[in-house]
């Protein structure tokens, strides 16, 4: 599978999501869709990081190093989901972080971090509030 591959499917997917988000609406996800994609992209980054150290290790440290930003991200994104402040912008912005890394890290080592970047991404859309509009129908 090639970057632009993954690239492509990266964005195909957040488009996807976005528009069955749209679509449903609101009240078919609720705020736990968020917190439970968060927690599996988090798992899924840990599980990945875990099962390619030993390949990592045996490369050099600085791989090591390399492993270990994905799974700061996702830490981040957790403990943003458990004190509940700026939860939607840390999880895009983490989303966007950990693709970027996922597709630098696919070039010379490993493509699997970009899953969880989808994770993310698809939280990011799922954590994402409604706007109020003045009959109080949400926009």
């Amino acid at each position: 599978m090639t970057i632009g591959t993954l690239t492509g499917l990266c964005v195909a997917l957040f488009i996807a999501a976005a528009a069955l988000f749209h679509q449903f609406g609101r009240s078919a996800t609720g705020p736990r869709v968020g917190r439970v994609l968060r927690w599996l992209a988090f798992a899924g980054t840990v599980g990945i990081a875990v099962a390619a150290l030993p390949e990592a290790l045996a490369d050099s440290s600085v791989v090591v190093a390399l492993l270990a930003v994905p799974v700061v991200l996702g830490l981040l994104v957790v403990v943003a989901d458990a004190a509940g402040r700026a939860v939607g912008p840390v999880t895009a912005i983490a989303a966007a972080l950990m693709l970027g890394w996922g597709v630098f890290l696919a070039m010379a080592f490993t493509p699997y971090f970009v899953f969880p970047a989808l994770v993310l991404g698809v939280a990011a859309v799922a954590s994402v509030r409604p706007r109020r509009v003045a009959g109080g129908r949400s926009a």
